[in-house]
């Protein structure tokens, strides 16, 4: 299991299983999140969600049980393309970003 501090307002645990099941949770400080997705782009770019992650209490959003990566997606992953976004309402893009490194 990856376990990293990104800034002082998110937390990211991360654990990909087994190719192509994913799990994870992400814990968020200071912002009212109101969606989190993991989003397939390169840095600095913005891409669609492709997994929606589910709010499990407060402040915390969970990849939901059984969720996979195509094999695009899974080699998006190894290349370092994908990011997790969580929104809010002051923020509906998304309030914090951060890219997700194999």
């Amino acid at each position: 299991m990856t376990e990293v501090l990104i800034n002082s307002a998110l937390q990211l645990v991360l654990l990909l299983l087994v190719a192509p099941l994913v799990s994870g949770t992400i814990k968020t400080t200071g912002i009212e999140g109101t969606v989190a997705h993991v989003h397939l782009a390169e840095p600095g770019k913005n891409g669609p969600p492709i997994i929606s992650l589910t709010k499990t209490a407060d402040n915390t959003w969970s990849v939901p049980e059984g969720a996979k990566l195509t094999d695009e997606q899974y080699k998006s992953f190894k290349e370092g393309n994908l990011y997790v976004n969580v929104h809010s309402a002051e923020h509906k893009g998304g309030e914090i970003r951060a890219q997700i490194k194999p």
